[in-house]
């Protein structure tokens, strides 16, 4: 076990030479003698000794006293005085220096050992409390939290934060007051509501209060626990108040944001079936009927053997033709071939021509060129939100042009959808989106955010409409 080094300040010769030796004898290990506060100083600094037994009076221009006193402000060493005076006025100095131990001379070396061994004690107990205490005050620097101590009837006495912005009110105006004096009525009923279950389960976690502060409104939720120790009548308590603003505000977009893909869902199912439907009366109605007429025309040819062969065969012929007409048609409203096989400019510019041919909206196409191709899922992206943006003009917007450009900013491809109809109210459409009345729009921002890009929307009555994506520029050879 390493022995305990302890610094002789002792202007005696005599004395300090029987002091060194009844140390060694104890088991301690003396390390230096010093007559002067200077040298004593300097020897405190370098050999930071365990503990000094410090005569009081010195000589020279500074006593033990004065120099007590700056070993322990400077190295916080413990000091164990060696005197012959009891006098007050001596005695009262030396309690400024924060001693841990008076030996009086002449002594024993049964007193040194226990004034010796009750200031190394005291020392260690000390270093380690300042030691817990820093580390509790590293802690609650670090913390974000506001923290309070209040009674139960809610009176406030001590407080600890980092974060003046989170408070309601500054510190003077809250300390010694009772919560509901600088807190709204349903906050400070939160507190006192918590601060009574604390005291009857030993804590209470979880209930949650909002305040109104210049950065805007901000939620806190609130954490309770008695203070241990302490006499029933004069029980306190901790309350810890964590600022949950972002956690609350995460938890109401989460909520949007599944109120929105359910309606999406629904939407879509709905969709499918409308698509169904259509398709399966585009087969009834078109193909159906052409193929029955097919189907005359060969069983008439078997029964009238006089009418020309040539005939029945160009009026088949046509039959067929009507038929592929009637696919292609059913092909390009599912999928337009031209988006897979030349890409999303042609396919564009295609939709562009085909609504300008058949509504009276002349539409015009324009289109940086790429060095390649987009990702299919750029391009089947792109085409769809044009593609709802051009039917959503054609229904409402009493248009008479429209303006389809698709460019590159940057790293980003935008998509910009213009046209100079009635337009219509922005909050009022969003409403109509949420509750489901209207989905494109919505899935016209689901569809964008599955690229990762933004879709943005710009519209007031009378000013027309424009629908902008803007999405990461995805080329099929950066994927190779």
């Amino acid at each position: 076990m390493k022995k305990t080094t302890i610094l002789i300040v002792e202007d005696e010769t005599v004395v300090a030479r029987d002091i060194w030796a009844q140390l060694t004898e104890l088991g301690y290990e003396p390390v230096a003698h010093a007559t002067q506060g200077v040298d004593a100083i300097r020897l405190a600094g370098q050999l930071r000794p365990g503990l000094v037994l410090m005569d009081i009076g010195l000589a020279g221009d500074m006593d033990g006293i004065a120099c007590a006193q700056v070993i322990r402000s400077q190295f916080a060493l413990p000091v164990v005085f060696l005197t012959a005076f009891a006098a007050d006025d001596v005695l009262e100095r030396a309690k400024l220096t924060e001693p841990f131990g008076y030996i009086l001379k002449p002594f024993s070396q049964r007193e040194v050992r226990t004034v010796v061994e009750m200031a190394l004690y005291k020392h260690q107990s000390e270093s380690k409390t300042l030691a817990a205490k820093n580390r509790l005050q590293a802690t609650l620097d670090a913390m974000p939290d506001l923290l309070f101590e209040a009674g139960l009837d809610g009176r406030i006495f001590d407080y600890h934060s980092n974060r003046a912005d989170l408070l309601a009110v500054p510190p003077e105006q809250f300390m010694g007051k009772h919560v509901s004096e600088f807190l709204p009525a349903q906050a400070a009923q939160t507190c006192l509501a918590a601060l009574q279950e604390a005291a009857l389960k030993g804590c209470s976690r979880g209930s949650e209060y909002r305040l109104g502060l210049p950065q805007g409104e901000r939620w806190f939720e609130l954490s309770v626990a008695p203070m241990p120790a302490v006499p029933a009548d004069q029980q306190h308590f901790i309350l810890l108040a964590r600022d949950i603003t972002e956690r609350k505000n995460a938890q109401d977009l989460l909520r949007e944001t599944t109120r929105q893909l359910q309606s999406l869902s629904a939407r879509v199912l709905q969709a499918q079936e409308i698509e169904r439907r259509r398709i399966a009366i585009e087969l009834h109605d078109e193909l159906g009927q052409s193929l029955t007429a097919l189907k005359i025309n060969l069983q008439a040819n078997a029964r009238f053997k006089n009418r020309p062969v040539e005939d029945v065969t160009a009026e088949n012929l046509g039959i067929v033709e009507d038929v592929l007409q009637h696919v292609r048609r059913l092909a390009l409203a599912l999928r337009p071939s031209m988006l897979d096989d030349l890409g999303l400019a042609p396919a564009l510019r295609w939709m562009a021509e085909q609504n300008s041919e058949r509504s009276s909206i002349a539409v015009a196409f324009h289109a940086v060129r790429l060095p390649e191709r987009l990702t299919p899922e750029i391009e089947t992206a792109c085409f769809r939100i044009a593609q709802e943006a051009l039917t959503n003009v054609v229904r409402y917007a009493k248009a008479k042009h429209v303006q389809i450009a698709l460019t590159q900013e940057g790293e980003s491809l935008v998509l910009m959808v213009q046209d100079d109809g009635c337009g219509f109210d922005l909050a009022d459409m969003k409403a109509r989106a949420l509750s489901g009345s209207s989905m494109g729009v919505l899935g016209m921002h689901e569809r964008a955010a599955l690229i990762g890009g933004v879709l943005s929307i710009e519209s007031a009555p009378g000013q027309g409409t424009t629908v902008r994506l803007r999405c990461p520029l995805r080329l099929r050879g950066a994927l190779a």
